[in-house]
């Protein structure tokens, strides 16, 4: 019930500051038939499936929220964008919030991404992606009955159209041209009309067309219930209707209310406050006798068909033609139902009793208290406590109880009182007044489904323990929908009769299970979890395993994120994306960003199974054969042939035939390269005349010397230990001496030096390494190239450098990265030395 001041005002903010698009949903048709329904997978990305669980489109997605008629808003990167019904993109991901209105015919886009051409703007599209209006700045657009418009406002407006009245706003066309424009606007809610202004100082209502509806004449209007409108003028309030025909003229009355649930317009004429008088919807005054006003507060209810009425002597009630049916003669009178009334003894109203509609006596007022019982009985209190009495005046609950709470037109519970330490339990009785076999522990607390209904949890104290407690659920009626057996336990109504009890008892994913009609549980559906409402039949849930899938309600999968996108779901948690890289052509490290340009080799590959398995199989050879003891030149060698012959070939035999052609090379190689010299170290020990040496050559020879022998002894173990570790080794026929600081790092410093003939010691090689260096291929200006692994992380990858002579000291050669494909035995070496070759993908 809305009261209305006197004094034109913009009335209470909940009824009057309308938000930018509110009620627009509804309003606006959809614009094309409906749109087949879509079901969204999600993983680490999200995929769009159909009813069938085909593949809707191969692209995937951050994330995607539920459809809203022909579109869906997804995220990327934080932004959001919109797709259709067939994936498409209708508006690419840029905005940083997006809504959908008017049941989906438009888009409207706020605080697009600013970049340096692009100030912050507002804009609207149509659900295809057609722009209709931008607006740069802060300026607000909108959609009211299907028209989209931007909000005209003057300085120093908070927020424009949300909360400022003194805004205007201009509606345009479908072309963005602006069409009708209004000094001030309030859109109205639903199918309410508009409020608006041309002058800026008077208002009139505007349909849905635009249109003014009345003239405009008011300083102010309100929303009433029943499609009525409350207007004020200098000279009062009145009220017309949607369609904007007086029905209380100006300045008639002081004061109008009129609620949803109320059968009178209730009306207070000017300098009698303390008198209302009640009106038809039309206006028309309710005949009552003389001195016969309207009761007082909250004095009538539609929904029971009469209202209050007072003498000054008392209490009565008339019905919806104004007759009077219950006497005017009660200190205190209250609608209990549809069918009863309660009265009071006495003005405190410290007894009560019963009347019906026509004003019959059904109970004195012997009564505590009394109210609606469930169906057509009554909840009465005695001395001894609530109970349910039948009209016919026959206990069907005994006054005995604590508490009592209708919880609906078919079911009250009754709460016995505590006996001694056991605390009273609540019990459950129909619109009969029959008990009903649950009982909870607890007060039960309201669960919605879908339908609208209510539906109650309730709980038992386990039998071993009575702090232990579980949990169930019943109908609105008192019936069983989920057995009480379940600890901390909430219930989701997941459609078409079907309940899910979702717990947190252990430390594995939600356990869900799910109860069909009579309480039985549906055993097909326990394999799942994380089980979402069924729409059409089927809805998405999650496997054990943490698959994504689509089932229907028998538990078929009907398709698996897994089976779809092999490569993106939760068996690929392991995959390490450089391995991919390099060995997958298909493989994208972000699945969700479309590809650029394909070269038609990958993009026939990609598409056969066969051909895609045969690829990754000769990527492996060709990385692993890297890995082994040849140089990794030689396979470099064979690459470019490889890459052109892929790129000549228009067919899938031609792609079978090179790849094959290409192996057997990898092979051939392997076999005919030579072996790399050893790195052996002669047995005799380094002297400590010739150590004295080396460190004096070092610490004049390398700068970060010193740093790494203090670095060494701080990070000794033992005081006795040794900071630098000499050891000789042969560089093919000449001897050198390799020297180690002992910092216990994952790469320790080293030194490798080579004395001359005149004593003079020469440095080759410095660096960190895991083992050293180690000799590999054939000899480059007399001495071997050498390879040096370095520990990259600490999941096994390595950096290997290879460096070779260049008659003073050693240069590098290549740089490649170690990797495996796998885990455990399994786990296969790849050398990746050909860095760009594995940034190539779709």
């Amino acid at each position: 019930m809305f009261r209305l001041p006197l004094k034109g005002r913009f009335g209470p903010a909940c009824l009057l500051c309308v938000l930018l698009i509110a009620g627009m949903a509804k309003a606006a048709p959809a614009p094309t038939a409906p749109s087949p329904p879509r079901y969204i997978l999600c993983d680490d990305y999200c995929a769009l499936v159909n009813q069938r669980g085909g593949l809707v489109t191969t692209r995937l997605f951050q994330k995607i929220h539920p459809f809203e008629g022909p579109v869906a808003i997804f995220e990327h990167d934080g932004k959001r964008g919109a797709i259709d019904a067939q994936g498409r993109v209708v508006l690419a991901p840029i905005y940083s919030d997006l809504e959908i209105v008017g049941g989906g015919k438009f888009l409207v886009a706020r605080r697009a991404v600013p970049t340096q051409n692009q100030k912050p703007t507002d804009s609207i599209y149509t659900y295809a992606g057609k722009l209709i209006l931008r607006r740069e700045g802060s300026s607000g657009v909108g959609v009211w009955q299907g028209r989209p418009y931007y909000w005209i406002c003057p300085p120093g407006s908070p927020e424009p159209g949300a909360s400022d009245h003194r805004c205007g706003a201009v509606f345009v066309g479908m072309h963005g041209k602006p069409a009708i424009r209004f000094k001030r606007f309030i859109p109205g809610d639903g199918r309410m009309p508009g409020r608006a202004s041309t002058d800026g100082s008077k208002f009139g209502l505007i349909d849905r067309r635009l249109k003014f509806m009345t003239a405009q004449q008011y300083t102010d209007v309100w929303p009433l219930a029943g499609h009525l409108i409350a207007v004020s003028t200098g000279q009062g309030i009145g009220v017309v209707d949607a369609q904007g025909q007086t029905v209380i003229p100006v300045g008639r009355y002081e004061e109008i209310f009129f609620g949803s649930d109320d059968l009178f317009i209730l009306a207070y004429d000017k300098g009698a406050p303390d008198c209302g008088r009640y009106l038809y919807k039309n206006g028309r005054p309710v005949s009552v006798p003389a001195g016969v006003c309207a009761g007082p507060a909250m004095p009538q209810t539609a929904q029971a068909g009469y209202a209050l009425v007072t003498n000054g002597r008392g209490l009565g009630a008339i019905d919806a033609r104004g007759r009077i049916i219950v006497p005017m003669k009660y200190a205190n009178l209250g609608r209990i139902n549809r069918h009863y009334l309660g009265f009071g003894s006495q003005r405190n109203g410290v007894r009560w009793g019963v009347l019906d509609r026509n004003g019959r006596l059904i109970f004195k007022a012997d009564y505590r208290n009394a109210r609606a019982g469930p169906g057509d009985t009554l909840a009465l209190q005695t001395d001894s406590g609530w109970g349910l009495l039948a009209a016919s005046g026959k206990w069907l609950a005994e006054p005995r109880f604590e508490q009592v709470e209708v919880l609906g037109d078919k079911l009250a519970v009754l709460k016995l009182a505590q006996s001694g330490n056991t605390p009273g339990s609540y019990l459950f009785f129909d619109g009969r007044g029959k008990r009903l076999d649950p009982t909870s522990l607890y007060a039960p607390a309201p669960v919605k489904a879908g339908d609208g209904y209510t539906n109650w949890k309730i709980w038992h104290a386990t039998p071993r323990s009575p702090h232990q407690v579980l949990a169930g659920l019943i109908d609105a009626d008192g019936h069983t929908l989920v057995p009480v057996q379940y600890r901390h336990a909430d219930f989701v109504y997941l459609g078409d009769a079907l309940w899910g009890v979702s717990t947190g008892a252990s430390n594995t994913p939600d356990v869900a299970d799910v109860y069909g009609p009579g309480a039985r549980r549906v055993d097909a559906l326990r394999p799942f979890h994380d089980i979402e409402p069924f729409e059409h039949g089927v809805t998405t849930a999650r496997t054990k395993e943490g698959d994504a899938v689509l089932i229907d309600k028998a538990g078929k999968i009907l398709a698996s994120f897994n089976a779809l996108f092999p490569r993106y779901g939760t068996r690929s948690a392991k995959i390490d994306p450089l391995v991919e890289q390099a060995l997958d052509r298909c493989f994208r490290s972000d699945p969700t960003v479309v590809p650029g340009s394909v070269d038609p080799a990958t993009r026939r590959i990609c598409g056969n199974r066969e051909l895609e398995a045969l690829s990754r199989a000769t990527e492996l050879a060709y990385y692993g054969a890297q890995a082994g003891h040849c140089l990794p030149d030689v396979f470099l060698a064979l690459r470019p042939a490889y890459d052109k012959a892929l790129e000549a070939c228009a067919t899938d035999t031609c792609l079978n035939k090179a790849m094959h052609r290409f192996r057997g090379r990898i092979a051939d190689a392997a076999r005919s390269c030579k072996a790399g010299q050893e790195t052996k170290s002669p047995d005799a020990p380094v002297d400590d005349r010739t150590r004295a040496g080396i460190e004096a050559f070092l610490h004049k020879a390398d700068a970060a010397f010193e740093q790494d022998v203090a670095d060494a002894a701080a990070s000794r173990q033992d005081e006795h230990d040794d900071t630098l570790l000499f050891s000789r080794m042969m560089l093919g026929k000449d001897p050198a001496v390799l020297v180690y600081a002992a910092t216990y790092a994952r790469n320790e410093p080293f030194w490798l030096l080579r004395q001359a003939p005149d004593g003079r010691w020469h440095l080759l090689l410095s660096g960190h390494s895991d083992t050293g260096p180690a000799a590999v291929g054939g000899l480059h200006n007399g001495l071997p190239i050498l390879q040096i692994r370095r520990n990259a992380d600490c999941c096994g990858q390595e950096d290997i450098t290879y460096y070779q002579y260049d008659g003073k000291r050693y240069r590098e050669r290549n740089s490649c990265t170690l990797l495996f494909d796998g885990d455990g035995k399994d786990a296969k070496p790849l050398l990746l030395c050909d860095t760009p070759r594995y940034h190539r993908g779709p």
